[in-house]
């Protein structure tokens, strides 16, 4: 158990002291160049078609749009179909756990283990049984979860990544996640290269039960790469836990994050083994930005509060 401690400690070290140097002078070839021109190739393209256009565009569409005025009528059986197949896709992901998972009421109340598995519980949530007045015969103290995650990423032999990630569960199905990624790429003597990306999310858990979560979230990203460079961007979470029996913690987690031309997706999966507060888990996870991957195994240790 310390020495698991003593590995959180040193991987959290390692990553906030590696410094952000300026870009080397010089041509460069690497992975994290290419990412770094196609962000800005993508920003300056969006910028000459706002500043660019011709003046004389489909004034016959816009007439051809007048006229057919008159031949408004109710949707018809077919458009109706096709609009609520739209929506029951768009909502699939969100009405699918909740009904596998039986939790169909946003209200229905549970308590936070201190960590998984604690005191022989099923996973990290309970539910709470109601007396006739629909209040719960009894309630542990614990209303929150934090864990804190750090991580080691390979992805070839001059290129690897460390992270940090923060995240809080409430019993109030509200949470927040916050991380912070580097990635490091060595180009030869003397030289390297660093891109960051930073994410905070509000997000909330629409399906839960004792041994898993659904959770959707909204927040921001920033990528920034070393020198001046960095974008902004509005993000997407969506993820899944399972704890399907002791010691096992599962999960899959994917986001979006876009602005104006840019864009970028993250895609994670892991398997962890519980050590009572302490997880040491392994997987694999790729951060895809305008189409250059920083994909690869992932090992690392969380820590539950």
């Amino acid at each position: 158990m310390v020495r698991l401690g003593v590995c959180l400690g040193l991987l959290c070290v390692s990553l906030s002291a590696l410094p952000l140097r300026a870009a080397a002078d010089g041509s460069r070839s690497g992975k994290i160049d290419e990412a770094r021109e196609r962000m800005s190739e993508s920003t300056n393209d969006d910028d000459d078609d706002d500043d660019g256009g011709d003046g004389d565009s489909s004034d016959d569409d816009d007439s051809s749009l007048l006229d057919d005025d008159d031949d408004e009528d109710e949707p018809g059986v077919l458009e109706q179909a096709a609009g609520q197949l739209v929506l029951y896709t768009l909502g699939f992901p969100f009405l699918a756990p909740q009904l596998i998972l039986g939790d169909r009421e946003p209200g229905r109340q549970y308590d936070l283990q201190p960590y998984p598995y604690a005191g022989g519980s099923e996973g990290p949530f309970r539910f709470l049984r109601l007396n006739e007045e629909g209040e719960p015969y009894e309630r542990t103290p614990v209303a929150l979860s934090l864990r804190a995650m750090a991580s080691y990423e390979r992805h070839a032999a001059n290129l690897d990544g460390r992270r940090l990630r923060l995240t809080l569960r409430t019993n109030m199905r509200i949470g927040l996640d916050a991380g912070i990624t580097r990635y490091d790429e060595v180009l030869g003597p003397g030289d390297h290269d660093s891109l960051w990306h930073y994410h905070g999310l509000a997000t909330v858990a629409f399906a839960v039960s004792p041994r898993a979560q659904f959770t959707f979230g909204l927040g921001a990203r920033n990528i920034r790469f070393s020198g001046d460079e960095n974008y902004t961007h509005f993000a997407l979470h969506y993820a899944a836990e399972f704890f399907p029996v002791r010691p096992l913690h599962a999960w899959m987690l994917g986001e979006v994050s876009f602005w104006t031309d840019t864009w970028a997706t993250e895609l994670e999966a892991g398997l962890g083994v519980m050590l009572h507060r302490f997880e040491v888990f392994g997987g694999y996870r790729q951060f895809r930005v305008v189409g250059v991957d920083f994909a690869g195994p992932e090992v690392g240790v969380i820590a539950w509060f």
